[in-house]
């Protein structure tokens, strides 16, 4: 069975909460919802006032109310500091980003460096055996500071700069309000 729409206005009020207001039961106010059951004159009478007071809402509500303004400030609050959480998150990303492009490019320069000193000059078994570990640890600086790894931090740039923009969208809107 379908409940009636007793209140025009949503307001969150449980069954048993309703009851205990009617001075009635749980079950007695459950039937008269679902159009079962009436209700005792003294719980109508009750229920008379309260729809009349819900009603009167609507013309209340153009005021804001000190919740819904408390609401408003702690959302802006919120808001600036996601903002400024996000820009450090930025900060951080950029950095990072800049220092692996710095070495992906060190370790590739290195890398011409050992194969131009290995053509161009005649090495003994020890000189070579040092310019292998240094092109080890260049591959392996390469592998660490990969171009796949610099496009993952580029795009968690890209989402954070997104980010920010709605943060600040946000706040201007909350702003207005």
């Amino acid at each position: 069975m379908k409940k009636l729409a007793v209140f025009k206005t949503d307001l969150l009020i449980s069954q048993d909460e309703m009851a205990m207001l009617l001075h009635t039961s749980k079950s007695q106010w459950s039937m008269y919802e679902i159009g079962q059951r009436g209700l005792p004159k003294k719980s109508r009478d009750k229920l008379l006032v309260l729809l009349k007071l819900a009603n009167e809402l609507s013309k209340t509500s153009d005021k804001k109310r000190i919740e819904e303004v408390k609401q408003l400030a702690n959302k802006q609050f919120l808001l600036e500091k996601q903002l400024l959480d996000v820009r450090v998150k930025q900060l951080r990303f950029e950095r990072n980003l800049n220092n692996m492009q710095s070495k992906y490019q060190a370790a590739l320069n290195t890398l011409d460096f050992v194969n131009l000193v290995q053509t161009q000059k005649e090495n003994d078994s020890f000189e070579m055996g040092v310019l292998n570990i240094i092109k080890a640890n260049a591959l392996k600086t390469l592998q660490t500071n990969s171009l796949f790894k610099q496009t993952q931090l580029e795009i968690k740039l890209a989402s954070l700069q997104l980010e920010r923009e709605l943060i600040e969208e946000a706040m201007e809107k909350n702003s207005k309000l």
